[in-house]
């Protein structure tokens, strides 16, 4: 906690090394050394902890996982990388990887991961979401919206679709369309600053002016920190 990771790596082995071989030595093992740019020694302790072989695309995968959650994403696209080399059909490696392109702008590249791992794994909700943002990053609508309704109806309790298929609606002016989903992601999601701002601007352009201004006051309201 304190950044003084090399310490920490120390301490943590000798841990394990007396007889403390639990999950949670192995997952600050492998955040200590993550932070102290030590992938290999991270790999294998999140190997141990998964119980997966530390020289697998499942260990690499993982230890990419954890390498998103600590923003290390050079270091994570190796990782990501070395797995789909030893495993090109690893379920997620591919949507990972279009996430990090996605982070950096690199859209094409994005989309082509994320359509890789669409076609690896079909049932996929997340990635056609993403899919479908990247695309509208582009503004690339009509490619766009069929991978937004393919998330929702893969996965209709989650609101990031909705706001992003309701913005799409209304960029192609069909009013109605992004009322509707957009008055769901609200209801889903009472305090998104984003679903109440894309309403209200829906409104105001439909025409009712007052009902939408309301809409975009609480949309401040709630961007207010």
């Amino acid at each position: 906690m304190s950044a003084r990771n090399p310490d920490a790596i120390q301490w943590i082995e000798k841990a394990i090394t007396s007889g403390i071989n639990d999950n949670e030595a192995w997952f600050m093992l492998g955040n200590a050394s993550i932070q102290n740019r030590d992938p290999d020694r991270a790999r294998n302790a999140f190997a141990k902890m998964f119980q997966v072989k530390p020289d697998s695309a499942a260990a690499h995968l993982l230890n990419a996982q954890m390498m998103v959650r600590q923003e290390f994403e050079e270091f994570a696209v190796k990782e990501l990388q070395r797995a789909v080399a030893l495993d090109p059909r690893i379920p997620e490696a591919h949507y990972l990887l279009g996430i990090l392109a996605s982070f950096r702008n690199e859209m094409d590249r994005a989309v082509n991961e994320l359509e890789t791992e669409i076609r690896i794994n079909p049932n996929f909700a997340m990635a056609y979401y993403r899919l479908g943002e990247a695309y509208s990053k582009q503004d690339q609508w009509p490619q766009a919206i069929p991978m937004l309704q393919k998330s929702i109806w893969l996965n209709p309790n989650y609101s990031g679709p909705y706001i992003v298929l309701g913005k799409g609606y209304f960029r192609l002016n069909q009013l109605t369309n992004a009322e509707g989903v957009l008055r769901r992601a609200v209801a889903m999601d009472p305090t998104n600053f984003g679903a109440h701002y894309q309403l209200g601007q829906t409104l105001v352009k439909m025409g009712r002016e007052e009902e939408g201004r309301k809409m975009l006051e609480r949309s401040q309201q709630l961007r207010v920190p």
